[in-house]
């Protein structure tokens, strides 16, 4: 399949990194210790840069950080 542009190709990559991604065991080891280790945020900034799609983010989001 050809792609039109930059963000047809990057959305059709996305993909296929997020259902790879979910397969993986890091959400089980990686991803609760990383969310431990942040600690208690309240009232900071965080800034969640060039890591995925977001997952931490959407974490950080619903704890009110």
């Amino acid at each position: 399949m050809k792609q039109n542009n930059v963000k047809d190709l990057y959305n059709q990559i996305a993909k296929k990194y997020n259902k790879n991604r979910s397969l993986a065991s890091n959400d089980v080891t990686e991803f609760p210790k990383v969310i431990d280790l942040a600690g208690n945020v309240n009232g900071k900034h965080v800034l969640d840069l060039g890591c995925g799609i977001g997952k931490h983010a959407k974490v950080y989001i619903e704890k009110g950080w």
